[in-house]
């Protein structure tokens, strides 16, 4: 089963990303709280006050609708992720992975309305994005397991553009993942193997 780090634990935290930050005793933990710390108090070319940081290089929204666009692309995503992409992989009935794939392409043509290109919210690279830079990655799992594509035309077709756009940034292309290994990650998952809260999730199972 899935073991928590000691340090993690110790600080009360149980999921990855983790932030700790001994200066100012905080601890974060998730993607997007992760990201705003460090853009609050690093940002602007490692400033620590967040208001000396340009919009420009911020990697937070900074207009109230910037920010609501943004918060919807991340909701989207953690919804994308437990159901249908985990369900796609446990569903072991073809009939049950097909509508499992119609349902993800849909949510990311719902996703990709607000898309500005050539990242989520136009010019400016921002938590959006990099809560989507894993995802864009992961999907190689169900192109592996359950022959799944998103089309290149249509309206999914921005989806490509935006992904290559994610993942050729170098301060992404330096953090991702060995292909085989997400592959090997999901294994059991693909066999339906695994019982745990994202498996309760997809089969309406209380925890």
């Amino acid at each position: 089963g899935y073991q928590v780090h000691p340090r993690l634990a110790e600080l009360g935290g149980s999921s990855v990303p983790a932030l700790y930050h001994p200066a100012t005793d905080t601890f974060k933990a998730g993607s997007t709280p992760c990201v705003e710390f460090v853009d609050k108090h690093f940002g602007g070319g490692g400033k620590t006050s967040s208001s000396s940081s340009s919009s420009s290089s911020s990697l937070v929204p900074r207009t109230i609708k910037e920010k609501l666009v943004a918060q919807n692309c991340e909701d989207m995503l953690h919804a994308l992720f437990t159901l249908p992409f985990h369900a796609m992989l446990l569903h072991q009935d073809p009939a049950d992975q097909e509508r499992d794939k119609q349902e993800l392409l849909s949510s990311i043509e719902e996703m990709l309305e607000d898309y500005k290109g050539p990242y989520y919210l136009g010019e400016q690279f921002s938590v959006a994005d990099i809560a989507m830079a894993p995802f864009f990655d992961h999907m190689i799992a169900l192109e592996h397991y359950r022959d799944f594509h998103v089309p290149n035309e249509g309206p999914t077709a921005p989806w490509h553009e935006w992904k290559r756009n994610v993942l050729e940034r170098p301060s992404v292309a330096a953090t991702r993942q060995d292909p085989q290994r997400i592959i090997e990650s999901y294994k059991r998952y693909a066999k339906c193997l695994v019982r745990n809260r994202i498996y309760d999730a997809v089969f309406n199972k209380k925890s």
